[in-house]
């Protein structure tokens, strides 16, 4: 009678302590960069409205349409003069840096509405860093899905990574456990502690 040989699915594969090392770490080195962008992120979205706070006049401001892979399709580009402690700064700054395309949205019909009121010539008020006076923002989006998802993200990725770590530890803690009682085993003298088979 032929032999018949186990399906792929009912087959088991032992787990590799090393490969549980790997994998947890390069989950770790993928969630620290995350976590710090979207960390700065959240942080400036809380810190920029509380900077001081001064009237500029709007030097310039257009719309232009992106098409590329992960930019919003409509962007504000405007120019703007302002005055600090009698110093006058010129800025492009519609928003700080970390928070990406907060000047940008997909609908056109919304930074149509958000260009109406900062054409050339109007008064619009800006945040500026209140020891940087260079650095300033003319808007601020609120905490949106993005902030929460790549939070619960990186989150994951971190839970996940010391997660395998952890549990590589413990496979070989259970492995030199197995290895020490096969030893006494041998040194016993008993039957069953022949290599290869299992205690």
């Amino acid at each position: 009678m032929p032999k018949t040989l186990p399906s792929l699915s009912d087959r088991t594969y032992p787990l590799d302590s090393h490969l549980l090392v790997l994998r947890g770490w390069c989950l770790l080195l993928l969630a620290a960069p995350l976590a710090l962008w979207v960390g700065k992120r959240i942080h400036d979205k809380h810190d920029v409205p509380t900077w001081p706070t001064t009237q500029a006049e709007v030097q310039g401001s257009s719309l232009c349409h992106h098409t590329g892979r992960g930019t919003p399709g409509w962007c504000l580009r405007l120019a703007y003069r302002y005055q600090v402690g009698g110093t006058f700064y010129n800025s492009s700054g519609v928003d700080v840096p970390h928070l990406g395309h907060a000047g940008c949205n997909r609908s056109e019909a919304v930074m149509r509405e958000r260009l109406a009121r900062m054409g050339t010539g109007d008064r619009i008020e800006i945040h500026y860093h209140p020891r940087q006076h260079a650095r300033s923002a003319a808007h601020v989006e609120p905490l949106d899905f993005g902030d929460y998802f790549f939070s619960a993200g990186a989150f994951g990725l971190f839970v996940t990574g010391a997660a395998s770590i952890m549990q590589s530890k413990r496979l070989r803690r259970d492995e030199a456990v197995a290895e020490a009682d096969r030893l006494r085993r041998l040194r016993q003298g008993r039957p069953g502690a022949r290599a290869g088979e299992s205690p």
